[in-house]
């Protein structure tokens, strides 16, 4: 039985360029990885 579960890329076009996002999932954990770390910075910041 053939998997019908496909991860659709997502496109997007930003003037001429074209970003292409495959794994949404993948994409999302990383920008929260990334605000997570600017929350733990600003926090240190404000504790000081």
């Amino acid at each position: 039985m053939p998997d019908t579960r496909v991860d659709n890329p997502l496109t997007l076009h930003v003037g001429r360029e074209e970003l292409i996002i495959r794994r949404r999932y993948e994409t999302l954990s990383i920008i929260n990885d990334f605000l997570i770390a600017i929350w733990f910075l600003v926090g240190s910041i404000l504790f000081l």
